[in-house]
This record gives C-alpha cells, structure tokens and sequence, in this order.
C-alpha cells in the first residue's frame, strides 16, 4: 500500500483514548420503527439498564446488550441512549450489519428470514430485498469466505471477488460486502427473483449467490462502477495527505475495520484521528457576522458524535483544508459548511 503501514494490531499503536472499553446492559423489549417522513428502519429498545461498566458517548466504547436470550454487540457511537427513561435506540441497517444474526429475532415488524414472496406480490424492491436479508445470504452462501467479527474488522466476506483484484493490491474485503448498500443492485436482485417466480426469498438468494456466477459478477460490476472511483480517490488523496504531514508516525485502517466503518477514522497521526474526504473546491464565506467555509467534497455525511477529532479535505496535489470535527452543517453529500477556522495540526 504504499507508504502506508499496515496495522498489526490496534493494541499495540492506538494511544490510550482511543482504546473501547465495555459496557454491558439488560433491555425488556425491542421495537422497529419506520420513519414517516425518511422511510428509514429504526430499532428501539425499552427498558434498558446498565449491569456493568459506565456509558460514556464521548468514548468509544462496545456495548453488550442483552435479554436473557440473546446478545447483541453495539457500540457507543452508533446509538442514542436516555439513561432517565431506558431507552436506547440505532439505525437498524447499523444494527443488522454487527448484528447479521440478531435479525429475525428483532424484526418482527418486517418480513422474517423466510419470507415468501409471489410474482402476484407487486411491492417496491426495497420492501422486500432489505439489507439484512442480503447479508445474511452473503454469509450463509459462502460460509468459507465468511469471517466473524472480531476486535478488529467488522462481519465480512474475504478472499472473494475482493477490492484488491480490482485495485491490484492485496485488499481482501469482498465488494459483495457492499450489495446491501447500493439500491441499484437490491433493484436487479430483486426483478431476478420476482422473474424467476418468486418463492423463498433468502433460499433463492443464497442459492444465486452461490450457484449463477455470470449474475453474480454482473452485480460485482455494478457495485464496483458505483465505488471504485471513490475507493481509488479516497486511496489517493490520503497518501497525500499522510505524506504532507512529514510524519513516520501513522496508522490507517483498511476496508472493513471497526475503526473506519463504524468510528469514521481513516487514520490516526502523531495521536491525532482524521476522516479524510477528497475536496473538490472550497469558499469562504461572510454575511457581515459570521465567517464560515464551504467546501465541496464527496461521500460526505456528518460525524460528529464519532471520535474524529478533524475533518481534512484533501485534493490529488496534496493541497488540504483542516477543521475541527464540530460546528458544521453538511447541506449534501458534495457540500459541507465550517462555521470554526482551519486548522494546523501539524
């Protein structure tokens, strides 16, 4: 990779406050919830108490949830919890991707992992091809290239149709870690399975995944069309970056780590954590009292709330503009405004 150094273990380079500890917690009952108004899947959880360690959001940390019958492993980051009226509640595609087998125990409000659908059934796709249903597939189709998830990486497919056949490096995460992302690709799952009569819906996906290899790789080609440019951009806009900052003393973190997928660094210099995004372009701005910056950029969503302390924005020459991961207001996944100065790091 590079310049780059891959990481051995994060034990052995994350400085103490970037270390997870744990805390475990009981719940009475779990609820999903579909917004109104986004049509977004939510999980609610009631009756929520702390059985050992202490909640702290501004510090990662993985959560153990339980009833008694199941288990489920969260982190700090991901979830709003109300400690006064024990409620906790998360995304339920966040939910679903650490939680690939807690599913059909919680989703009771959707259709189950047996679901049973009939050419007749005229629904949208994305009511019925729903990300977790994907992902299970995945690991049920190829148990083999299956890895669990551990201190480390995420849940995963490795050593097939992987990012590093496709870049030419050694990346063994799966681009098919990714169908359950792209609607484009739910899109064609599911005219296929609604061609081919229907039936049960994770046995026929299980079964394609496992057994028709041309649409397979038609799939893997539509995924990668979408993030392949993005992946090589990101890829090299941070070895800018890590070379403008003159330091030796660096880790970043490859697809499908915890650390990137779910606390939003990409890496850490001289201590310091950073989410990378390409900039495009950028302005100040000043309406007589307040200054802010816009910048243009790509594949922006909002991270506060994770243990990013900087945002740098970052083009292929190398040039970069630094800010403070708070006080901003992201107007779309190309735009963000600044309303704090830049930064220097370093």
């Amino acid at each position: 990779m590079g310049i780059f150094k891959l990481l051995n273990t994060l034990k052995n380079v994350l400085s103490e406050s970037y270390r997870t500890d744990s805390v475990t917690m009981s719940f009475r009952k779990s609820t999903p919830w579909k917004s109104p108004k986004t049509g977004k899947w939510y999980v609610f959880f009631d009756g929520v108490e702390i059985t050992d360690g202490e909640f702290d959001k501004s510090n990662p940390q993985n959560l153990y949830l339980g009833n008694g019958k199941e288990e489920f492993e969260l982190y700090s980051s991901d979830v709003q919890f109300d400690k006064s009226k024990k409620k906790l509640s998360l995304p339920m595609d966040i939910f679903a991707e650490t939680n690939p087998k807690g599913a059909k125990f919680l989703f009771t409000a959707q259709q189950p992992l047996d679901i049973k659908v009939e050419p007749s059934d005229i629904k949208p796709y994305d009511q019925v091809m729903k990300p977790y249903l994907i992902r299970r597939a995945l690991e049920l189709a190829f148990p083999e290239y299956w890895n669990k998830q551990d201190d480390e990486f995420s849940a995963g497919l490795r050593g097939i149709h992987t990012i590093g056949e496709k870049l030419g490096n050694d990346e063994t995460w799966s681009v098919m870690n990714y169908f359950d992302t792209k609607k484009e690709v739910q899109k064609m799952l599911y005219d296929k399975f609604i061609s081919e009569g229907g039936g049960d819906l994770t046995k026929w996906l299980v079964d394609t995944f496992k057994k028709n290899d041309d649409f397979v790789q038609k799939l893997v080609d539509r995924q990668w069309s979408s993030i392949g440019n993005g992946l090589k951009r990101e890829q090299k806009v941070l070895d800018k970056f890590i070379e403008q900052s003159g330091s030796n003393n660096f880790v970043t973190f490859p697809a499908g780590s915890i650390m990137d997928r779910h606390q939003g660094i990409d890496v850490i210099i001289d201590g310091k954590s950073f989410q990378i995004k390409p900039l495009s372009g950028g302005k100040r701005n000043f309406d007589g009292t307040t200054k802010s910056y816009t910048i243009y950029t790509y594949g922006m969503r909002d991270y506060k709330g994770k243990p990013v302390e900087y945002m740098a924005y970052v083009n292929e020459k190398g040039d970069y503009a630094i800010f403070k991961n708070d006080n901003y207001t992201v107007k779309s996944s190309s735009e963000v405004e600044h309303f704090g100065p830049p930064q220097k790091p370093f």
